[in-house]
């Protein structure tokens, strides 16, 4: 996913209709989507392989480009039958988002492509020392319930921990992981109402919905905090959130999961973990656009 900001100055109102006229200064593109995990868990220490699709078109070539500037290794495979998936935000200097404009194909990829994508993975994993599996699901086509299933399967077999960010079209099939980590309105959207904010009722929406099967269960609520829970010890809690002035929420998610990462792989407890996941979370709220926290910024 290739984040593209058209930064400006909003000098007046257009003459032609009402919505603000904004003057372009410069076009900044970032790594978006499972990029922008991967760029954070770079950031955080850790040696991220990417793996994603892009399309065979010049938003693809770009994001070949901040790929080869920015990771250490990375795997882009190319579709010639969807574009490459495009946000397009219209900002001032100050990141005031104006519009966002979104391009992008949802439907699944082919059975071919799935093949190709196991196969790579499959090469990966035979011929490195693999410590988890990160998936970050945008619901954008590339997670079909054959990759999803494989994924875990080989998991299980190799014994390296799975750790998810999902989205509504596979919610539950996803849950069969080390961590699971959606947001409040996903787990809404999960169990058909809205839910409060707090201990209780997260509680009672994971077990109505049966969430039984990850280790651990990680659920952001933005501005309120973050639930966590054991499923081990049926042990849970809320870490309160921080107030931020005017927050950027874009990539936060990711910020997040990537934190819970490396939080996993060092052996903390879920409670540390959660505590500092909210702490990243804040922290790359208050930058600009889509961007990383560093580990100098998480107070142990």
């Amino acid at each position: 996913m290739l984040d593209r900001y058209h930064i400006g100055n909003h000098t007046r109102q257009s003459p032609e209709a009402d919505v603000p006229l904004i003057e372009q200064i410069q076009i900044d593109d970032r790594l978006g989507g499972a990029g922008n995990v991967a760029r954070n868990l770079l950031s955080l220490g850790l040696n991220p392989i990417l793996i994603a699709l892009v399309g065979k078109d010049q938003e693809g070539e770009i994001l070949r480009q901040l790929c080869a500037s920015t990771l250490s290794q990375f795997e882009l495979i190319t579709s010639a039958d969807r574009p490459t998936t495009l946000k397009s935000r219209i900002v001032d200097k100050e990141f005031k988002q104006y519009l966002r404009l979104d391009r992008e194909i949802t439907e699944d990829i082919s059975a071919t492509m799935v093949e190709q994508i196991i196969d790579l993975i499959d090469s990966v994993i035979a011929s490195q020392s693999i410590e988890a599996l990160v998936i970050q699901d945008y619901n954008k086509g590339l997670l079909t319930s054959e990759l999803i299933h494989y994924i875990q399967r080989t998991g299980k077999e190799k014994s390296i921990p799975i750790v998810v960010d999902p989205k509504k079209a596979h919610f539950k099939r996803l849950s069969d992981c080390t961590i699971f980590k959606p947001n409040l309105k996903e787990l809404s959207q999960a169990a058909g109402y809205n839910i409060v904010p707090d201990e209780d009722s997260i509680n009672l929406a994971i077990k109505e919905l049966g969430l039984d099967k990850p280790d651990y269960i990680v659920v952001t609520m933005a501005e309120h905090g973050i639930y966590y829970h054991n499923s081990k010890t049926q042990h849970s809690g809320i870490i309160k959130g921080q107030t931020i002035q005017h927050p950027d929420v874009s990539g936060a998610g990711d910020t997040v999961l990537s934190t819970l990462v490396m939080t996993l792989l060092e052996g903390l407890s879920i409670e540390k973990m959660a505590d500092l996941a909210n702490q990243a979370g804040a922290a790359v709220c208050t930058k600009k656009g889509i961007d990383v926290i560093k580990r100098s910024e998480l107070t142990y």
